[in-house]
């Protein structure tokens, strides 16, 4: 299945600290690319879910661009963008229920700002092996979601 590329135009984030969404961006749309490719690119990120549209938002950053280093990973994903691709939310679950998940290997630290969150992550990064992202919004956006849609699969 195929995922819609948007070429980002400008730049317009309201407020610092808002929740990521699509209205981040002023776009165009910019082509097809096969879902199954932000697989296995390196540079794709989950910015944020899109719920009006049934769609989840992809960031495709500059080729260096680290998020494990970043201080807000939200925050980057907007800065450096080259482009965004939206996939339809039937097609990220499907992808998603093909990737192997060990929930043994994954942890979620979630804090209030201002708590030391950040200098964690940067700590988890330096043991080999293991990447922390240090706020990824995408997962704020649950909360933004109508009652019942995580249950619904978006």
């Amino acid at each position: 299945m195929s995922a819609n590329k948007l070429q980002i135009l400008a730049r317009q984030r309201e407020r610092m600290g808002s929740l990521t969404a699509l209205g981040d961006f002023e776009w165009r749309a910019g082509g097809q690319i096969e879902a199954a490719q932000l697989l296995e690119d390196p540079n794709a990120s989950l910015y944020c879910l899109d719920p009006k549209r049934q769609q989840v938002i992809f960031t495709i950053l500059p080729p260096g661009i680290d998020l494990t280093q970043a201080a807000f990973v939200y925050q980057a994903q907007f800065d450096y963008a080259e482009c965004l691709v939206a996939m339809p939310c039937r097609e990220f679950l499907r992808l998603a229920q093909g990737i192997p998940f060990d929930a043994a290997r994954v942890l979620c630290l979630h804090n209030i700002g201002r708590c030391g969150s950040t200098v964690m992550s940067r700590a988890l990064n330096e043991i080999d092996g293991l990447a922390a992202f240090s706020e990824p919004d995408v997962l704020t956006n649950f909360i933004a979601l109508p009652p019942g849609a995580s249950s619904q699969r978006l």
